[in-house]
């Protein structure tokens, strides 16, 4: 299994997860930052199709839908499976109705890493599936004009993010395999507390 993500960085700044490495070992959950999202009509064939970047087309099966869990707001999450690959889609408020009880949806968006919708209040989720993947860091690309579109031709390909000037480089392009990933389990690689299913907030 490959897999190209967005890493944005402010999650470094904000303590959510470390800079990355090439060949570091991670135990991460994705989430799809949708353009669009529509439930799909016609021979409900899945498919998860890497475009550009973080740019990807897919067609889903539904697995779950959850409102109201994070942060106690409105805010939908949608998660998905395609061709054997599990990811969320959060959506602001209730999920609009051609979505609601539909068990295929097609779309486009970008892969990023969890924005820690799905793992910081995972024990809030009723019979959450696992979204969690253990892989390795294969490449980690830094575009060369972050004002344009993303392709490999045109980016640096580094080594690590180690004492990078974030505030400057908003974003990674990173690819994910699991070859050679060990059988001993991997840590999850997040940094924040998750919230148990009795907390509340202030």
């Amino acid at each position: 299994m490959d897999i190209v993500a967005v890493f944005q960085t402010w999650h470094i700044g904000d303590g959510n997860y470390p800079p990355l490495e090439k060949e570091q070992l991670v135990n991460l959950s994705f989430e799809l930052e949708e353009i669009g999202i529509a439930a799909s009509e016609g021979r409900p064939t899945e498919e998860f199709v890497h475009t550009g970047g973080g740019l990807h087309r897919f067609r889903a099966r539904v697995l779950r839908q959850y409102t109201g869990a994070v942060e106690d707001s409105d805010t939908s999450l949608i998660v998905l499976e395609s061709c054997g690959f599990r990811f969320y889609v959060s959506l602001n408020g209730p999920a609009p109705d051609d979505l609601r009880g539909c068990s295929v949806v097609q779309g486009t968006g970008y892969l990023a890493l969890d924005s820690y919708d799905w793992v910081q209040f995972l024990e809030r989720y009723e019979d959450p599936p696992d979204l969690f993947y253990q892989l390795r860091v294969r490449r980690i690309w830094k575009p060369r004009d972050y004002a344009s579109s993303f392709c490999p031709e045109s980016a640096e390909e580094i080594d690590t993010m180690v004492g990078r000037a974030f505030r400057s480089e908003p974003y990674y392009i990173v690819e994910f395999t699991n070859e050679g990933v060990p059988r001993d389990p991997t840590p999850r690689t997040f940094l924040a507390p998750s919230v148990r299913k009795d907390e509340t907030f202030e």
